[in-house]
């Protein structure tokens, strides 16, 4: 994954403030592809298994922005 600057990071927690709808719905959509993932086929699973590595960094990257936009403005 790409690291987000300071102010993406900002951005981002904006967002996990602001619109819980948003987060609700990348939590559900990374918790579907992960219950799918033992099902997948085998022609297809190197691909689910980037899909849910991607929505899983990408999970964790807007549930920790607040924490870490903080730290920064702390800096």
């Amino acid at each position: 994954m790409i690291r987000p600057n300071e102010r993406e990071v900002e951005a981002i927690a904006q967002i996990m403030r602001h619109n819980s709808v948003f987060t609700t719905w990348l939590a559900n959509w990374r918790q579907r592809e992960l219950e799918q993932l033992p099902s997948v086929p085998s022609d297809k699973v190197q691909l689910a298994q980037g899909r849910c590595q991607v929505l899983t960094e990408l999970h964790k990257l807007v549930h920790d922005a607040p924490e870490l936009a903080a730290k920064s403005r702390e800096r």
